[in-house]
């Protein structure tokens, strides 16, 4: 019978370790418990560094907490155009932190990782504050002296939408706005 019992407890603990697993958060990210299983969902505890243990159906989800730099330039510059309808190539760049506290409501609002809500959510909403910025100026008032004025309206707004979510912008640079060449040679 205490032979029946044993091989019973064995094969019950392992089918339990066998569902479970054990995770490694890494120095300078934060983790977010997600359980795929019914009745689970993203838990709001932030797990912090070091080994964690999943259950079964647990998957652990990490963001970074360092500053991170985030570039669109060349292939991926930013189009947008000013009021009369000449179109600006923009080369941007964009610095920012996570708040460690936020992770699970980032995870819970985007269900992604941060290069997914960097090319998408940030990209988009970066492009749409130039837009709005550019499209209040003529092409030669924006060569000659309003990219300053954009920077700021943009970084100004950026900080508003994105501090929602727990994303802290540090600074956001244009480092080109490259104008159309009719623009130019005038």
């Amino acid at each position: 019978m205490w032979l029946k019992t044993s091989k019973f407890a064995a094969v019950f603990l392992l089918s339990i370790f066998v569902g479970c697993g054990v995770t490694n958060v890494d120095p300078g990210n934060v983790g977010v418990e997600v359980n795929r299983c019914s009745g689970g969902g993203v838990s709001n505890e932030v797990l912090s560094i070091g080994y964690q243990f999943t259950g079964p159906c647990t998957d652990i989800y990490e963001y970074p907490t360092s500053m991170q730099t985030v570039s669109w330039g060349g292939d991926e510059a930013l189009h947008v155009n000013s009021n009369e309808g000449m179109t600006f190539e923009c080369s941007v760049s964009l610095n920012y932190e996570i708040n460690p506290k936020a992770a699970p409501a980032l995870y819970s609002k985007f269900r992604k990782g941060l290069e997914d809500i960097e090319q998408g959510y940030m990209k988009n909403l970066v492009k749409e504050l130039l837009r709005r910025e550019f499209q209040r100026y003529s092409a030669d008032k924006l060569v000659a002296e309003k990219q300053s004025d954009i920077r700021a309206a943009v970084e100004k707004g950026l900080r508003e939408e994105m501090e929602k979510d727990g994303i802290n912008i540090r600074n956001f640079i244009i480092s080109n706005a490259k104008a159309p060449a009719a623009v130019v040679d005038a």
